[in-house]
């Protein structure tokens, strides 16, 4: 979970530097979420 938490905030911050595109944001999002429930 931490794990997740730190690749979220690296991509947010590439995403904020405009290195990312919202499709990694997106994806990233939904990642997360299916961990969170999968718990």
């Amino acid at each position: 979970m931490f794990m997740c938490l730190l690749l979220y905030g690296l991509v947010v911050a590439l995403w904020l530097l405009g290195l990312g595109s919202d499709f990694d944001l997106l994806h990233f999002v939904w990642y997360c979420a299916t961990e969170w429930f999968q718990l």
